[in-house]
């Protein structure tokens, strides 16, 4: 069974003035901790993003793909965050 794809990431992401959200962070925790937890670039869980997982300059993430054993938690954060 291939691993789901998260479709909300492929929205065009803006910040609080509308303006491209360039660089801006996904963070990817296990649900309910601080503890950060991995995402995938592909259905086979074979190959791991970064944490976090970076925007292009036009706002929009790569292919996001998720564990089915894991229940994750997501921050969205500027460029500057550290978290």
């Amino acid at each position: 069974m291939a691993a789901p794809l998260i479709p909300l990431l492929r929205l065009h992401e803006v910040n609080g003035t509308g303006a491209q959200y360039a660089g801006a962070l996904l963070f990817c925790y296990l649900a309910g901790t601080t503890t950060k937890t991995n995402s995938f670039s592909d259905s086979t869980l074979a190959t791991a993003n970064a944490n976090p997982v970076v925007a292009n300059a036009d706002g929009r993430f790569g292919s996001i793909y998720l564990d089915p054993a894991v229940t994750y938690k997501f921050v969205l954060a500027p460029s500057t965050d550290t978290a």
